[in-house]
């Protein structure tokens, strides 16, 4: 009986518009990348992470998914920085995707917004406390 209630509750949402289906042509993103920061892929570009402000040091771009966990990458690039993990060591970010943003989720709630084609100096509450990447 509690099955059905839930249905017909989830239908009444789904009439009102309050809840509606992905698009059918909906795609994930489910290929990861990751490599030195590239500003290409067809306009695409990667969400990338630099390890000190100003967009100086080392870096890693993502592309093509979500990145549940930074402690499990390294920056890569040569520069102050090289070889040190992501988690809790980006100074800045730049989007070079002309189509997604992306969420940089840090510890204690503190997260950033990284619109389409746009870079931050990641600073106050966010510098270092990195450990997700979520493309919106």
């Amino acid at each position: 009986m509690k099955k059905a209630a839930v249905l017909a509750a989830t239908a009444g949402l789904l009439g009102t518009g309050l809840m509606t289906a992905a698009p059918a042509n909906a795609q994930p993103w489910a290929n990861l990348i990751v490599e030195a920061c590239d500003t290409s892929h067809s306009g695409a570009g990667d969400l990338c992470l630099f390890y000190n402000s100003g967009y100086q040091g080392s870096n890693i771009g993502f592309w093509g998914g979500d990145v549940p966990n930074l402690g499990a990458y390294r920056f890569i690039t040569s520069g102050n920085g090289q070889g040190q993990g992501v988690w809790h060591n980006g100074g800045s970010d730049a989007n070079y995707n002309t189509i997604h943003g992306a969420w940089i989720i840090g510890a204690g709630g503190n997260n950033t917004w990284v619109a389409p084609n746009t870079s931050n100096n990641l600073g106050g509450n966010s510098k270092n406390l990195q450990e997700q990447v979520v493309w919106g």
